[in-house]
């Protein structure tokens, strides 16, 4: 099941640096995809009491591992299915 992009992770960090932006997502594999083309993979799904929680319809966070060696978490908003 593709996805819109879920809400948050844009905007410039508190360096001034220009971040990007996640454009699609796959839930149900674990993977999402930035604007500059690299894949990330979701390691945690975090809940709103903060807690590890297995499924992602539960998750408000994503831990990402991106595949150029960096980490974040990442807001999950409301998905949009793509067809």
């Amino acid at each position: 099941m593709s996805s819109a992009p879920p809400a948050g992770s844009s905007g410039e960090s508190p360096r001034g640096e220009l971040l990007a932006e996640v454009v699609a997502c796959n839930f149900d594999q674990g993977w999402l995809l930035r604007s500059d083309g690299v894949y990330g993979d979701i390691r945690r799904w975090i809940d709103k009491d903060g807690d590890d929680t297995g499924d992602h319809e539960d998750a408000v966070i994503a831990v990402v591992e991106w595949r150029d060696g960096m980490w974040s978490p990442v807001e999950l908003g409301e998905p949009e299915t793509v067809q």
